[in-house]
C-alpha cells in the first residue's frame, strides 16, 4: 500500500437508522456522511445515493 490513499465505507446501525460514511485512510478525514432514519439493512439504493452525491 505504500502511502496510498485508501477511503473506506462505514456502516453502522441503530435500531431503525443508520449512518454511512466513507473515510479516507491517510488523512482519518470523513469525506462523505450520511444518515437514513427509519432505514433497516445496508442496500444498493444506499449506493446508488452515494454514487450520486458524489458525482453532483
Amino acid at each position: 500500500m505504500n502511502g496510498e490513499e485508501i477511503l473506506y465505507l462505514s456502516y453502522i446501525r441503530s435500531n431503525t437508522d443508520k449512518f454511512i460514511s466513507i473515510v479516507n485512510s491517510k488523512t482519518g478525514d470523513v469525506i462523505y456522511s450520511l444518515y437514513r432514519p427509519m432505514s433497516y439493512n445496508f442496500s444498493d439504493k444506499d449506493m446508488k445515493i452515494i454514487q450520486e452525491d458524489i458525482e453532483d
